[in-house]
């Protein structure tokens, strides 16, 4: 196994460049697809990863508590987790025989979940997060997460495309347990380079996003956007794809200080229409297309950015969360029924104009 020296040595001098990160509420995410009354009420916090180390053996949470807690903490797409939770019989003994240490090697357990998959029995679940559940349900295993972030990473510090992604950087089913073994003895080999332990390698091989990125995913995304620029229209998909999965919070004076100086015209969410943003002394005004004025002061914005930080990372691009409805992923306790979803539209127009 070869690894490029140089690269290695890039990624440990960002080492210290870390942001370690903290789900959103579990019982708030799991009561969109069930019964709130009959969630554990121990899942009514957030979690980060040693708090997912020391969920084994924790006989309070049962199978479905303990993917729960992980699902949560990996952002998981509640529409996702809804089908995925709907077909728990297909999945919970294999979550059960981990937890219990009746499988004993991570290319086994991996097998299981990709079978499973390929025969229709984990529906909104792909490589990405069964490896999530590999990793915290039994950790003795040393499974790694394979998500897009450590795949790309690990495929370039070996120069080599050994993790299969599609051309948005989906990790792909068809990536075998072989594969995923190969991966997890690379991420081993990368630690011992860089002295670290392997789980906190595969965290710092993530690095961080958001508005202000790790230096590790700005260069890993710069290398993929250069790898698409073979086909244009593959770099736009390509693009807009990484401005709605990097869509967090910012503070409300950045925003003052973006439209300052005069009236921009900014996209909605769905892009059907568009909106003028002008700062106002201390406040944001919104000029509609029919000419309805509003405005936005740092209290309504700050509420705002709350409810984003609570919606799992693929979900924040939907207008639908920031409204009022009677769905169950409306937000009823929106400040402003019709200008409060222009919010999250001026923080997608912020992260573009700086990418």
């Amino acid at each position: 196994m070869k690894l490029n020296p140089a690269l290695i040595e890039k990624l440990q001098v960002n080492l210290n460049d870390t942001k370690r990160h903290e789900g959103i509420n579990a019982k708030e995410w799991a009561k969109y697809f069930i019964d709130h009354n009959s969630i554990n009420p121990l899942l009514n916090r957030s979690y980060n990863r040693d708090d997912l180390i020391k969920l084994r053996g924790n006989d309070k949470y049962s199978d479905q508590d303990v993917c729960i807690a992980i699902l949560s903490w990996g952002g998981m797409n509640r529409e996702h987790a809804r089908k995925f939770f709907s077909s728990k019989e297909m999945w919970v003994p294999i979550v059960n025989s981990l937890r219990h240490g009746q499988i004993e090697k991570r290319d086994e357990a991996y097998r299981l979940f990709k079978n499973l998959k390929s025969k229709g029995g984990l529906p909104g679940m792909g490589p990405a997060f069964y490896t999530k559940l590999i990793a915290f349900v039994n950790p003795d295993l040393d499974g790694y997460i394979m998500d897009q972030w450590v795949a790309k990473s690990v495929n370039l510090l070996l120069d080599n495309d050994l993790v299969r992604l599609n051309t948005q950087g989906i990790v792909l089913n068809k990536n075998t347990s072989e594969i995923y073994e190969t991966y997890c003895t690379s991420i081993e080999e990368i630690a011992k380079m860089i002295n670290l332990k392997p789980l906190y390698t595969e965290e710092a091989l993530f690095s961080y996003g958001g508005h202000h990125k790790g230096a590790w995913r700005k260069f890993i995304i710069s290398i993929w956007q250069k790898e698409l620029n073979t086909s244009h229209r593959q770099n736009r998909k390509q693009r807009k794809k990484m401005i709605y999965m990097n869509m967090h919070p910012i503070e409300f004076s950045e925003a003052i200080a973006a439209f300052k100086h005069s009236s921009i015209q900014v996209n909605t969410l769905g892009g059907g229409s568009n909106f003028g943003v002008f700062s106002k002394g201390s406040n944001l005004e919104i000029t509609t297309t029919g000419d309805s004025v509003g405005v936005i002061d740092k209290e309504h914005w700050d509420k705002v950015m709350i409810r984003m930080k609570e919606l799992p990372m693929d979900e924040r691009r939907f207008v639908g969360r920031y409204g009022h409805g009677d769905k169950d992923y409306s937000w009823n306790e929106a400040p402003n029924r019709i200008f409060t979803p222009y919010v999250p539209a001026i923080v997608k127009y912020l992260i573009e104009s700086n990418n």
